[in-house]
């Protein structure tokens, strides 16, 4: 049931609207922040319910002059909602799960848009999930505490999915493990690096010495922003681009050297390369 080309599903007591988004597509993200917002907001959430209503009873047979009237106030509360919640969670996820890796016998530090927040100090954005780093050699380390903590591990090859409980190595193609608990998503990135030496997955001509590779953030571990902007430059998402703009002009001007040579020689026409000095 529900206003022309729109239905609604009822649930108890409650009316449920079902969005179905692609993963990919980061339009979701707006919606559960706007969620969240109008959750943790009063004043907000009534504004919202009254225009709607308003709209319906106007509109309830005009599905298109319905939306138009909702665009204006949505704009306003989705760019609230955003600035709310980097104000309320500014780097608490970070320090819960640096908790729970507290003591971990092996190595592992914080990698791509996360660690890019912590290089520059402030939050500026929403983030999905908490990317980590950690050598090959060390993954079942870091599976057993995580084991440990409840999470749900699946390991990824070739765009499928495969439970990971056993204390067994993931399959030698697949470089990434997803770990879920309740709302909570880690994407666990696996690198091929020795003892001493980090070498860039897509070109492992390409090397730094370990200790290089890594800074601190409050005794949180994280990649360093060059190594970070080298693996989002492959994709160039909306958000890459904006954290490219964000960080770049903050590098020392060795980590900017650094990054546009590697990144000429990986990928000569890519656009990012004109705006770096």
């Amino acid at each position: 049931h529900g206003m022309l080309g729109r239905e609604y599903f009822t649930k108890g007591e409650h009316e449920v609207h079902l969005h179905i988004f692609a993963f990919a597509n980061e339009h979701w993200q707006r919606h559960i922040l706007f969620r969240d917002y109008l959750r943790a907001n009063s004043q907000a959430r009534d504004e919202y319910q009254e225009l709607k209503l308003n709209l319906a009873e106007q509109f309830s047979k005009n599905r298109g002059a319905y939306q138009a009237g909702k665009a204006e106030l949505i704009a306003r509360l989705e760019h609230n909602a955003l600035n709310w919640h980097i104000k309320e969670t500014a780097f608490k996820p970070l320090v819960k799960i640096a908790k729970e890796l507290k003591d971990l016998p092996c190595p592992w530090a914080i990698a791509s848009g996360w660690a890019l927040e912590m290089y520059m100090g402030q939050t500026s954005r929403y983030h999905a999930d908490i990317d980590i780093v950690i050598s090959r050699e060390n993954q079942l380390c870091l599976q057993k505490r995580l084991l440990a903590n409840n999470w749900d591990l699946h390991f990824v090859v070739a765009g499928e999915y495969f439970p990971w409980y056993q204390a067994k190595n993931i399959d030698q193609n697949s470089h990434q493990i997803h770990a879920r608990r309740a709302d909570e998503f880690l994407d666990i990135l696996i690198e091929e690096n020795s003892a001493d030496l980090w070498r860039y997955r897509r070109d492992e001509t390409i090397t730094l010495p370990v200790e290089k590779t890594i800074s601190y953030f409050k005794d949180i571990p994280y990649r360093r922003p060059e190594i970070n902007l080298l693996y989002k430059s492959r994709a160039n998402r909306a958000k890459d681009a904006q954290d490219f703009k964000r960080v770049y002009p903050k590098l020392s001007s060795k980590s900017q050297i650094w990054l546009k040579e590697i990144l000429a020689k990986t990928k000569p026409d890519h656009i990012w390369l004109k705006d770096m000095s």
